[in-house]
């Protein structure tokens, strides 16, 4: 059984393609072949459709991967006695962002320290 073709870009919407052509560029990148980066790049756009079609999706536009230098400053700064809303005030952020980004630093610090428990997997999925 082989696989369904991809979607052609008049199937698509913009985001979708632009999902699609960014998957290609990085498999290619990978030393994929074109016409299957291509292929690839099509089924996962198809796939997120499938998945989240219909829902609102917020995507961020720092990385949640790594800690970003304005994380850090805003840590630093938190650190060093400013309040929260002087933080928003001077990042441009909400406040409720502000306590987001200093409870990130914090869990992310207290992974590294942490060191692993022989013989258990650990899940770091979820560091920041």
């Amino acid at each position: 059984m082989s696989a369904p073709e991809a979607p052609t870009r008049r199937q698509m919407r913009a985001v979708l393609q632009d999902v699609a052509d960014i998957a290609a560029d990085l498999l290619r990148t990978a030393g994929i072949d074109e016409q299957q980066a291509d292929q690839i790049g099509g089924h996962l756009a198809q796939r997120l459709a499938s998945h989240f079609g219909g829902q609102q999706i917020y995507i961020p536009k720092d990385t949640l991967f790594a800690l970003s230098k304005r994380d850090e400053e805003i840590y630093a700064a938190w650190s060093d006695g400013w309040k929260h809303h002087e933080l928003a005030k001077r990042y441009n952020l909400s406040v409720q962002w502000v306590y987001e980004v200093i409870k990130r630093v914090q869990e992310y610090r207290r992974k590294q320290r942490q060191r692993p428990i022989p013989g258990l997997e650990t899940d770091d999925a979820d560091l920041p």
